[in-house]
């Protein structure tokens, strides 16, 4: 388990993800990062080129300046057919 409380930084800071990524032993291409929060989830995982899906309970409208998800689902219980979609787009 991976705590901002442990590594010391918070999200969206690349800390936290590469902690992750590290104690994965995985690649950035080999993640996926499942996150409600456009800014701090999404933001954060794609600068290091980590594929996202955004949890978009309240059918918030992105702007142009937010960052862009690989996939977005409303509620979790359609995420395992997303997630198969974006694994699959490797």
């Amino acid at each position: 388990m991976i705590t901002s409380e442990s590594v010391r930084a918070y999200k969206p800071h690349p800390q936290i993800f590469e902690a992750a990524l590290k104690a994965l032993r995985a690649n950035p291409a080999d993640v996926v990062h499942v996150g409600d929060s456009l800014a701090e989830d999404i933001g954060g995982a794609s600068r290091l080129g980590i594929r996202t899906i955004w949890v978009n309970r309240g059918e918030v409208r992105r702007t142009p300046t937010d960052p862009n998800p690989d996939a977005e689902v409303r509620d979790l219980a359609s995420l395992p057919d997303v997630f198969e979609q974006v694994v699959a787009r490797t």
